[in-house]
């Protein structure tokens, strides 16, 4: 699996000291809820569109970083393979599910409303969980705060997600 790194991509640095984590003991699925992703097909783009989120986070929402640990662009155009870029270090506590956040690991897929899940883009996710022994949980974003996110669509894959990293369903509340 092949993790793109935040200097790869053109990461700003953290703006401010972040908390830090021990092993995360649950995962979240989240995605970016951009419409017309679907034609960010080259890895300029991609790494572009990274660092817009990041961006965003740190100049619109005044966090630390950009929330998650993970970017995961789905394949589109000439490509095959999703693309996973590293995002905020996984050390550090996310700024990705309010109130829900240490002991986490965050994922986010870059994807709009209604978007399919590529058998790629699953499989890279499942990559990822298994590198995380001590994640015993996956669920979506809208499991711990009130959202839609991931989507639908996503949101559907993620028992099949959690079983295939051999991982269990989140089945916490809000």
């Amino acid at each position: 699996m092949r993790i793109y790194s935040r200097t790869e991509w053109g990461a700003a640095p953290p703006q401010s000291a972040m908390s830090v984590q021990s092993a995360p003991t649950e995962a979240f699925i989240h995605y970016s809820d951009d419409v017309g992703v679907g034609s960010i097909d080259t890895f300029a783009e991609q790494a572009q569109k990274a660092r817009n989120i990041q961006d965003f986070h740190l100049h619109g929402r005044g966090w630390s970083d950009i929330a998650y640990h993970y970017l995961v662009f789905q394949p589109y155009g000439k490509l095959r393979r999703a693309r996973v870029f590293a995002a905020r270090g996984d050390r550090f506590v996310p700024a990705a599910q309010a109130g829900h956040n240490t002991g986490t690991l965050a994922i986010c897929v870059v994807a709009g409303p209604g978007t399919q899940l590529k058998r790629n883009t699953r499989y890279q996710i499942e990559q990822l969980l298994r590198r995380y022994p001590s994640v015993e949980t996956v669920g979506g974003h809208r499991d711990v705060v009130s959202t839609d996110c991931p989507g639908d669509v996503i949101y559907s894959w993620i028992p099949r997600i959690a079983r295939a990293s051999g991982k269990k369903v989140y089945k916490g509340g809000k």
